[in-house]
């Protein structure tokens, strides 16, 4: 016999493994699942799993919601256009400890009909250290802009993090307060050539492709979390971008020895 919020889990499961489109979309789509509740979401998907919030507009409103369109497996997807976009990360693993720190990173390539003045964004919410540091800014908030995404992919070939500290102004890569994910560690995520997000062939995960020529930005996000084995989160592990002024969007999260997500969005 299993219990009512394991076969709850189970069913959910099963969904997103067999969500497809069904509804003339093009072949290579998938479509969302919807669940109705934030214990559904949480104990229902496993660890890293990525949710969009209909309606949602502001980061309240993403801390209140009770609607969710989970993403399944890796591929393409469509969103509805709203003035944000906010996206929510499942982090209840009960195979690792509660409590315990780590982060997940986000990249985000949004494309439009005209590049930004500024195509390079970085966050990183509060909670971080640099090693062997006594601190890094990291008890707030770093939220900045720059003109220059494809410098910013070269110098994470760089042995030392030191000459990306110079280009942005602030020591971005850093620790989680309380673990010893360094994530300069997995710079590797970085190092994807900027011209490749232009190439035919990336454009031709979205459905429909990404047309040629259009603008693009580089959104990066830094967010630390501690686990948790409750079916709601106090503090859930939120990101965002400017979906009113985007038509796609390149997601890719990942989280050190946890999980990795790729998802190719476009948004209508």
């Amino acid at each position: 016999m299993i219990g009512r919020k394991q076969a709850a889990g189970v069913i959910l499961g099963l969904a997103l493994a067999l969500a497809v489109a069904g509804d003339g979309a093009a072949a290579d789509r998938l479509s969302m699942v919807r669940v109705d509740s934030v214990s559904a979401f949480f104990t229902g998907t496993p660890a890293g799993t990525v949710a969009f919030l209909p309606g949602a507009i502001d980061v309240d409103a993403a801390k209140r919601t009770w609607e969710f369109r989970v993403l399944g497996r890796d591929g393409a997807y469509r969103i509805p256009r709203q003035a944000s976009c906010w996206f929510i990360v499942n982090h209840r693993d009960v195979r690792n400890p509660a409590g315990e720190a780590t982060y997940v990173g986000v990249q985000t390539v949004l494309y439009r009909g005209r590049t930004p003045d500024e195509p390079l964004f970085v966050y990183r919410n509060a909670g971080w250290m640099r090693p062997d540091e006594k601190d890094v800014g990291g008890g707030h908030e770093i939220e900045l802009s720059a003109r220059d995404p494809e410098k910013f992919v070269t110098l994470h070939e760089a042995e030392d993090v030191h000459p990306l500290d110079s280009f942005l102004g602030v020591k971005w890569h850093a620790v989680p307060n309380g673990s010893d994910d360094y994530s300069w560690a997995k710079k590797v995520y970085w190092q994807r050539k900027w011209s490749d997000f232009q190439s035919a062939a990336f454009r031709g995960q979205f459905s429909p492709p990404v047309p040629n020529g259009m603008g693009a930005s580089y959104q990066n996000y830094l967010l630390a979390f501690r686990n948790t084995h409750r079916d709601v989160s106090g503090r859930p592990v939120l990101f965002t971008f400017d979906c009113l002024n985007a038509d796609y969007a390149w997601l890719h999260l990942f989280s050190p020895n946890r999980f990795q997500k790729e998802y190719y969005l476009a948004i209508e």
